[in-house]
């Protein structure tokens, strides 16, 4: 039995060496496994802290656009209340217009005076001799 003990003894050696062997592989096989996947994250956290800055950027701008609109409202209320005075504006002068024109067609320019007025002097002088 003690040869058999010996052939056990190496033959066990040799299977563990081969095990060891297989271990060595596998660990070094995770490892590169591990440190692909380390990279990977770190390369998803970097792309992360881009977006994250990418967001706070457009919050800032959408910040600003809410301001813009806000102001941008209070302006428009604002040339509303104008073009309201404008337009009771433009219809009073219309109003005035309309009444001039009015009083304007009933007065005699100056032409008709005076052709009017050298016929009441013919009609006067004509009068004062008969």
């Amino acid at each position: 039995m003690a040869v058999e003990n010996n052939e056990i003894k190496i033959i066990l050696e040799e299977q563990r060496k081969e095990y060891q062997n297989y271990l060595g592989v596998l660990a070094e096989d995770f490892k590169g496994e591990v440190e692909l996947l380390a990279e990977q994250v770190e390369a998803n956290t970097k792309k992360l802290t881009e977006h994250d800055k990418r967001f706070d950027r457009m919050e800032k701008d959408i910040s600003g656009i809410r301001e813009a609109v806000a102001v941008t409202r209070v302006d428009i209320a604002v040339l509303k209340t104008a073009a309201k005075i404008t337009q009771n504006s433009i219809d009073a002068v219309k109003a005035d217009t309309t009444f001039l024109k009015a009083d304007s067609m009933q007065k005699v320019s100056r032409e008709e005076f005076s052709t009017l007025e050298k016929r009441v002097i013919l009609l006067e002088n004509k009068f004062s001799h008969a």
